[in-house]
């Protein structure tokens, strides 16, 4: 499956990922959070799968402004480019 069947399997579930950042002042580090439920995981995981196994591009990119927002709940605040090297 193509990583735009992915994020449209995504889209049309009324399971979504969210995407934030996580705000901890005594950790020296930035930690991307990624959350949902099992069924939206498994969706997410497998729209990145789709990125590793495509071979006519090497990235694919959603966002809660733009192209994919359906992907995300209402809680998104970032978005996500996945690159395959």
């Amino acid at each position: 499956m193509a990583p735009d069947e992915c994020a449209a399997k995504l889209s049309q579930s009324d399971k979504k990922i969210n995407l934030s950042i996580i705000d901890d002042d005594e950790s020296p580090f930035d930690t991307l959070l990624i959350s949902g439920d099992a069924e939206a995981l498994r969706n997410f995981a497998n729209m990145v799968l789709a990125v590793a196994d495509q071979q006519e591009e090497n990235g694919f990119q959603v966002h809660p402004n733009g192209a994919g927002s359906r992907c995300f709940g209402e809680s998104a605040t970032l978005g996500l480019y996945i690159n395959r090297e």
